[in-house]
């Protein structure tokens, strides 16, 4: 009986003693929507199936984040964009970096859009795009 508690004793610490690297790397990742700071585009006008490059700034909160990608949820000819950031790493300096990236709006239907970019929860910038 003493030999079957000392080898329970020893799986248990084995199994559920010891964790993966790679499992442990997991708990210093994380998602998080970035605060849009300012939205810029050279024309309201485009034709259809043309690309309009709008450039979009924000900020990423310390060393350990990164552009991730854009959250768009559309509502007709309504756009809401948020950015999505990842940090990665446990280890972050505490330094905020303004970012930017491209943000490619396309149609193949002709007609008046509206692209909302978030600045906050409940505030955004506003741009109307025509498509031609």
């Amino acid at each position: 009986m003493k030999n079957i508690n000392i080898f329970i004793l020893f799986f248990t610490f084995i199994f559920f003693g010891c964790t993966k690297e790679d499992e442990q790397s997991n708990n210093c990742l994380s998602y998080k929507h970035e605060f849009i700071t300012n939205v810029e585009l050279d024309s309201y006008e485009i034709n259809k199936n043309e690309d309009l490059i709008i450039e979009v700034s924000f900020f990423i909160m310390n060393s350990c984040g990164s552009f991730y990608s854009f959250d768009v949820e559309r509502n007709n000819a309504v756009y809401e964009i948020k950015v999505k950031s990842k940090y990665e790493g446990c280890v972050c300096a505490e330094l905020a970096e303004l970012a930017k990236q491209k943000f490619h709006f396309r149609s193949a239907e002709e007609g008046i859009y509206t692209l909302n970019f978030y600045t906050s929860n409940t505030e955004f910038i506003t741009k109307v795009i025509e498509v031609k």
